[in-house]
């Protein structure tokens, strides 16, 4: 009989969608539901959250039958540089404003990439950061200081 080979990246995806699933229900339980004619506060994070469970079900089962694959690794550089550039965007754009908090989170994303192209760099912060401020502050009218002090 022939042994049965796990699509490791499959299943790793399958397990994460399902995490993110139990923890948004686990997060959403004291909200509540409604029904579909009138919605409570926890009726939308429940709904996702159920989407969540039902596909990484989904995707774990499928990675049973598909073709083996085995997740490379490789270096954490990645990793660290684009968590590292979110968690300083949450922590600076209240200090030193959406502008620098912008740009620090994109600088540290560049950082995972090998080659460190500037006029790349510069095109996609203008693009990124003139395309957030037409939406959040002019489309949607949100409160977001530009520079720390202003």
């Amino acid at each position: 009989m022939r042994e049965r080979a796990v699509n490791q990246r499959d299943m790793a995806a399958g397990i994460v969608f399902m995490a993110f699933g139990v923890f948004g229900l686990v997060l959403s339980r004291e909200l509540e539901v409604g029904s579909i004619e009138r919605m409570g506060p926890g009726y939308f994070p429940n709904l996702i959250s159920i989407l969540l469970l039902v596909v990484g079900i989904v995707v774990g089962v499928q990675s049973l039958w598909s073709r083996r694959s085995k997740i490379a690794w490789g270096t954490p550089r990645p990793l660290i540089t684009v968590v590292g550039g979110v968690l300083a965007f949450g922590g600076l754009t209240e200090l030193a404003g959406f502008a620098v908090a912008s740009l620090v989170l994109l600088g540290l994303v560049y950082l995972s990439a090998w080659k460190f192209r500037f006029l790349e760099f510069v095109i996609l912060y203008l693009i990124i950061f003139g395309g957030s401020y037409l939406i959040f502050v002019k489309i949607l009218s949100m409160p977001l200081r530009l520079f720390g002090g202003f």
